[in-house]
């Protein structure tokens, strides 16, 4: 049996979660229209990835911003902090880990798609038709 003053306190803290979490789906949901209505063609290709959906895709593009200021693929893993260190010494260079130095939001967002993709019913590409 709890106390009435742990019962306020208890009501007060699942009030503020509910807030909270209210918050956040209308936060998600602006942003999700904002890609809808300026970044369609992007927002296309990257929920049409089997598995995709349009919140983590909307998410990918808020930190991604203008695609346009990646020349190359590297840039874009370097900015995402998955590209490899490397370690050389004289005649010595090996790759260690992944740098970690860019955008922390980013960098969990490929192993998402990869294990979505893994686990999906049917493959996200079909490279013989």
């Amino acid at each position: 049996m709890i106390s009435p003053a742990q019962d306020m306190i208890l009501r007060g803290k699942i009030a503020a979660f509910q807030f909270t979490e209210q918050s956040l789906d209308e936060l998600i949901e602006a942003l999700m229209k904002h890609c809808k209505s300026m970044r369609i063609e992007e927002l296309g290709m990257i929920t049409s990835i089997n598995g995709m959906e349009t919140g983590t895709s909307t998410t990918v593009l808020a930190e991604i911003g203008n695609i346009d200021n990646y020349p190359a693929s590297k840039n874009l893993a370097a900015s995402a902090g998955i590209d490899f260190t490397v370690y050389q010494s004289g005649k010595y260079a090996g790759s260690g880990r992944i740098s970690k130095r860019g955008n922390r939001h980013l960098r969990p967002v490929p192993l998402a798609y990869a294990h979505k993709g893994h686990t999906a019913q049917k493959p996200c590409f079909n490279p013989i038709s």
